[in-house]
C-alpha cells in the first residue's frame, strides 16, 4: 500500500509487476528514481520518489528474507502473499484485506483504496511537476494524463490529503439514515450545494449534477451499486451520441470518472461478499439487467431506435 501511495500505479498493473532481482537505479527525473530491470525478454522500468527509495530497499530485503525462509529460490512477481508456505499472487482485494486487519488490530476504520491513492497522486503530480513526469510515474500517456488529471491544477489551494479522503468517507451513509432515493444513489438535501471546483455544476434537475453535489450520498449496498453500474452502462452505450470529442471529454468523461470513484468508495465499505458486486457488473454489461429506472430508460431508447 505504501508503494501504491508513492507511485499511484494502477492496482492490476502493480500486482503483475515482474521482478528479476537484478536491477539498476536510474536518476533520470528530478526527485524520482527509475528502477530498471529485465523480466523475461522485456525491459521494465517504474519510478518511485527518491525519498521512498530507502524504504523500497528495505522491502526488497524483507522480500528475500521471506523467500529464503521458505526455501523458495525466486518468485517472478514483485509482490506476493504466502499461503501454506507457498508464494502466490496477490488478489485485487488486497486493499480491503489490509483495511480489515487495521480495523481488527488497531480500530483504524478509514478505508483508502489504491484507486483513491492514484487519484490523489495524479492530482499532486500535475500540480507539483509537469505532464511528462506525471505520465512517467503513473505509467500513462501524456494524452491520458491531460484527459483525466488536468482538473488537479484547479485544486491548488486544497492540498490537504485529509480533506481529500474525508470527502470520500462522508459520501457513505447508513441505510437507516434519512435520505431520498434517487436513480444514482441517495440525496439528503433539497437544493444543490457545490463540493468545490468540479467539472460539472451541481444541479437537482440532472443526475449528472446530482453526482457532484454535497448532498449526494450512497448506501454501501447492492442496490446503489446496481443503480450506478446501470447508469455507467447507459453512459458508455450513449458515447455514439456525443457531439464531438471535446463534448465527450468535458461532459461525459468527468461523469464516468465520478461514477467509478463512487463505486470504489462503496466497494471499500461493503461488508458482504465482494463477488456479489462483480456479479452485478456482469449482469448489467453482459445480460442488460439494469436497475428499474435505467432499464426503463434503456427500453425507451431501444423502442425509439437510438439503440439497436
Amino acid at each position: 500500500m505504501l508503494f501504491s501511495a508513492n507511485t499511484g500505479m494502477n492496482l492490476g498493473q502493480m500486482l503483475q509487476l515482474p521482478w528479476s532481482g537484478d536491477h539498476e537505479v536510474l536518476k533520470d527525473k528530478l526527485g524520482f528514481k527509475g528502477i530498471k530491470y529485465r523480466a523475461g525478454k522485456r525491459e521494465v522500468v517504474f519510478h518511485i520518489s527518491s525519498t521512498f527509495y530507502q524504504t523500497f530497499k528495505k522491502f526488497l530485503l524483507l522480500r528475500q528474507y521471506i523467500l529464503d525462509a521458505l526455501n523458495i529460490h525466486s518468485y517472478p512477481l514483485l509482490f506476493f502473499k504466502i499461503t501454506f508456505n507457498q508464494a502466490e499472487p496477490l488478489s485485487m482485494g488486497i486493499a480491503g484485506d489490509l483495511h480489515r486487519r487495521l480495523n481488527v488490530c488497531f480500530g483504524f476504520d478509514l478505508k483508502i483504496t489504491t484507486r483513491m491513492w492514484r487519484a490523489y497522486k495524479g492530482d499532486w503530480l500535475i500540480r507539483n511537476t509537469d505532464v511528462a513526469t506525471t505520465s512517467i510515474v503513473l505509467q500513462n500517456s501524456p494524452v491520458t494524463v491531460l484527459r483525466h488529471y488536468s482538473e488537479g491544477s484547479k485544486t491548488r489551494n486544497d492540498s490537504q490529503i485529509g480533506s481529500f479522503f474525508d470527502s470520500y468517507k462522508a459520501m457513505i451513509i447508513d441505510i437507516h439514515a434519512k435520505a431520498k432515493s434517487t436513480p444514482v444513489g441517495q440525496c439528503i438535501g433539497s437544493s444543490p450545494a457545490a463540493i468545490g471546483d468540479t467539472p460539472i455544476e451541481p444541479d437537482c434537475r440532472t443526475l449528472e449534477g446530482c453526482l457532484f453535489c454535497k448532498n449526494y450520498k450512497v448506501h454501501p449496498d447492492i442496490e446503489d451499486v446496481h443503480k450506478l453500474i446501470s447508469f455507467k452502462y447507459l453512459l458508455k452505450e450513449s458515447l455514439i451520441l456525443a457531439h464531438s470529442e471535446k463534448h465527450f471529454n468535458e461532459k461525459v468523461l468527468p461523469v464516468l470518472n465520478r461514477v467509478e470513484q463512487v463505486l470504489d468508495v462503496i466497494k471499500s465499505n461493503f461488508n458482504g461478499n465482494i463477488g456479489q458486486l462483480d456479479n452485478i457488473e456482469r449482469n448489467v454489461f453482459d445480460r442488460e439487467i439494469l436497475s428499474e429506472y435505467w432499464q426503463m430508460k434503456l427500453d425507451t431508447l431501444i423502442e425509439i431506435g437510438v439503440f439497436s
